[in-house]
């Protein structure tokens, strides 16, 4: 049993006021937004930052509040769910300054309050002032940092090329040494794309993918690599400054250490930071799982899987995906054997060997009024997907002689099974032998470090128990079994043992 312990949420708040500076007695109308997963229990709103509730609700909405007395403000509101928890919310924008009755009054505008980065605005004030003075400066902070961006000017333009929530503000400034404040709220969001390149890759073949990211907007990204689980195991990119524009990160296959990673499935994401919060362009929730039918090769009417002639079938994938394949009955609704259960797999060409056994572990048989019925789904992977065919692989398996008689030394045979085939890299091999007749196994056997290349195997025609088998025929299976746990598919031929 697995305890999973999940806390509750804060509340989401919104608060915006129709003015952030005047002369008193100043009425500012307040409005509110929240949303919260269990309800809201209570809405407070603090008017003049001093640490008391002037106003407390059962919901969100509007109301006012008139400041009497001139100064400045901080204005917060405090939001709490159902279950207790509470978001407290105080921004620039409902900052609230109270100026003398002869002070100005300056209102902020703004074309778009937000858009995709890079944004163009335009920005504007209007304001009022005693007759006898005039306006000596207008001073402009566009990111809201505090520092001026332009002086002089009734409008400005801006370009906001990085992403999050900015509060730019505009001071008025008159000849008597007077000033009035407004602060706005603006919001830009960011555009990002992330593509694959070369989504199957055999590190051994020197192949590379190609991550390939779009980014509207500046900002600070890591790009790392995660296994099928979400664990990260590479990372291509650790937090660093990027502005606007296309970008190509490489990967080989290999870890953090240099070590080249299990064959399998894994995935490109992209982290990013706004507004000091931290997220994720993971495409595996919105590009996966789609179900097809790989396109495969016809299937022969007729096979011998108990005479060297195993059905062999080749399908072809054309990205990265987890396959489910089986053999069953055409007007039975059983299935014989399953070959793969959601195995990923990578693009390109795939074979499935069947030796005529069905999961149960004996010989199969199909009538000509109840033939085999092949099945295979393929399940998409994300666009994000990786596929690293980093196992061993196995080719050309035979067992020589053809008739093996135990415990002779002639030209042609030395009394022994030989097995050959050939080896893409070092791996321990499994041989397990069963009878042709009733699938029992027999022997199995594992050989150790096997090298690259082709191989020639002995079996010596033992059972488990140290002794030499029964006259008849034998099904050998062989796969190949890689130092991270990696198995292939098993080839098969067919031996006959003879006294």
């Amino acid at each position: 049993m697995v305890q999973v312990n999940v806390k509750n949420g804060k509340p989401v708040v919104t608060a915006s006021v129709d003015k952030t500076n005047g002369r008193v007695p100043l009425t500012v109308n307040f409005s509110s937004n929240a949303t919260d997963n269990e309800g809201i229990e209570s809405v407070e709103w603090d008017f003049d930052g001093d640490g008391s509730v002037d106003y407390h609700h059962s919901s969100a909405g509007k109301t006012s509040y008139v400041y009497e007395t001139p100064g400045s403000y901080q204005a917060k509101v405090i939001v709490t769910d159902k279950l207790g928890t509470s978001t407290q919310l105080g921004l620039p924008n409902i900052e609230i300054r109270a100026a003398e009755p002869d002070a100005p009054e300056v209102m902020l505008n703004i074309n778009k309050t937000s858009g995709k980065a890079p944004l163009s605005v335009v920005l504007s004030a209007s304001f009022t002032h005693d007759k006898s003075v005039t306006v000596e400066r207008m001073l402009w902070d566009f990111d809201g940092d505090g520092l001026t961006d332009a002086t002089d000017g009734q409008a400005q333009s801006w370009v906001y090329r990085s992403a999050g929530t900015f509060y730019p503000s505009v001071t008025l400034v008159t000849s008597d040494g007077k000033s009035a404040k407004d602060v706005r709220k603006l919001a830009v969001q960011e555009q990002l794309t992330l593509t694959v390149e070369g989504s199957t890759l055999d590190p051994d073949a020197f192949d590379l993918a190609t991550i390939h990211t779009t980014l509207s907007a500046d900002m600070d990204v890591s790009l790392v690599i995660e296994d099928s689980h979400g664990a990260p195991v590479r990372t291509l990119v650790s937090w660093v400054k990027r502005g606007a524009g296309d970008y190509a990160d490489k990967w080989d296959g290999s870890s953090n250490l240099g070590q080249i990673l299990p064959q399998g499935d894994y995935y490109a994401v992209l982290k990013y930071r706004r507004d000091g919060q931290e997220y994720r362009l993971d495409l595996r929730p919105s590009t996966s799982g789609g179900a097809y039918n790989p396109r495969r090769n016809y299937i022969p009417s007729r096979f011998q899987p108990y005479d060297s002639n195993p059905l062999t079938i080749t399908f072809t994938l054309p990205y990265p995906s987890e396959v489910t394949s089986f053999m069953g009955l055409y007007n039975t609704n059983t299935r014989l054997v399953t070959f793969s259960n959601r195995e990923p797999l990578g693009a390109g060409t795939h074979t499935i060997v069947w030796n005529g056994i069905g999961d149960d572990g004996k010989p199969v048989k199909a009538t000509s009024s109840n033939p085999f019925l092949f099945g295979i789904w393929g399940y998409k992977s994300g666009d994000n997907a990786i596929y690293i065919a980093s196992g061993p692989k196995l080719s050309g398996f035979s067992a020589n002689p053809a008739i093996a008689v135990p415990e002779t030394h002639t030209d042609a045979s030395d009394g022994h099974s030989h097995l050959q085939f050939t080896l893409t890299k070092p791996a321990d091999i499994e041989l397990v032998v069963s009878d042709n007749d009733t699938g029992l196994v027999v022997r199995r056997h594992i050989y150790q470090d096997a090298i690259k290349g082709e191989q020639n195997l002995r079996w010596d025609l033992k059972s488990d128990d140290g002794k030499l088998v029964s006259a008849g025929k034998y099904r050998l299976g062989l796969r190949a079994i890689d130092a991270k746990g990696f198995t292939s598919p098993y080839l098969y031929t067919v031996q006959r043992v003879y006294y």
